[in-house]
């Protein structure tokens, strides 16, 4: 507990500039992305769709670098540190707290963008008012995207590496996720263990797609992951969750081996 208080203190006296930062990035990037997809948004099902998934994406991406550039722009005293000052897991949790913090003030930010950008009259699913159902999805996308980005950065080596991972992590959400096409045979497990599914289908829910893609084609199936319920929202909501442990578990492995194979070496 003294080494995870320990870096805390250190961390807040050192790097509030990095989450100013990050903050004002993602909050940059994310507007861009509304104000290039904002025609037709919650008015033509396609267009709905194409903005969901992008500013998914751009969610994704944010939550990504958070972790990966947080852990390379100190590595060098924090390897250092582990074990010493501070153990494996005290850090994997201070680290978890901050990124949360994080994650939490940037869907606060990205929500109010969203929301100056797109004019939407329906209900909420889980709350009446959907910001909050948004606020919230936006959240954990970001959470569980940046515990994804933490435990990758570990299998690598340098910043240089981790960066160029980025990309490769938003293809392989983009791939296997089932957002834009179907997946079919020996890929469609994936789906399940990516971010961007669920957070997809939590979008597509609070945006009421399936109402959307009738006024266009009545006659056409619904889509069952887009199912404006509060139960099909909660299960987003637990996949998202549960992808966040899984990774926060594998993060803190992979740095206990990255360790000690450092020590050894």
């Amino acid at each position: 507990m003294k080494g995870l208080v320990y870096y805390l203190e250190r961390w807040c006296s050192t790097n509030i500039p990095y989450i100013i930062k990050n903050v004002i990035t993602s909050a940059i990037i994310f507007g861009f992305a509304c104000n290039a997809v904002k025609d037709g948004a919650f008015e033509v099902y396609g267009s709905t769709k194409s903005c969901l998934f992008t500013l998914l994406m751009c969610t994704i991406w944010s939550g990504i670098f958070n972790s990966i550039a947080l852990f390379y722009s100190e590595s060098e005293y924090v390897l250092d540190d582990l074990d010493k000052l501070i153990s494996v897991r005290d850090y994997v949790i201070a680290n978890f707290i901050i990124q949360i913090v994080l994650c939490i003030i940037q869907g606060i930010v990205s929500t109010t963008i969203f929301v100056l950008f797109f004019d939407f009259n329906f209900k909420g699913v889980f709350f009446y008012n959907p910001n909050f159902d948004f606020l919230i999805t936006f959240i954990l996308v970001a959470i569980s995207a940046d515990m994804l980005g933490f435990a990758t950065g570990m299998l690598v080596k340098n910043i240089t590496s981790a960066m160029a991972l980025i990309p490769i992590l938003l293809i392989a959400q983009f791939l296997f996720s089932g957002c834009l096409f179907e997946l079919k045979g020996f890929m469609k497990p994936f789906a399940k263990y990516t971010t961007a599914q669920w957070g997809y289908s939590a979008l597509g829910s609070i945006s009421r797609l399936n109402d959307l893609m009738l006024k266009v084609s009545p006659e056409l199936k619904i889509d069952s992951m887009f199912e404006a319920t509060k139960n099909n929202l909660i299960n987003d909501w637990k996949y998202l969750i549960l992808l966040t442990i899984i990774c926060l578990f594998v993060s803190g492995i992979l740095l206990y081996k990255k360790v000690n194979y450092n020590e050894n070496k």
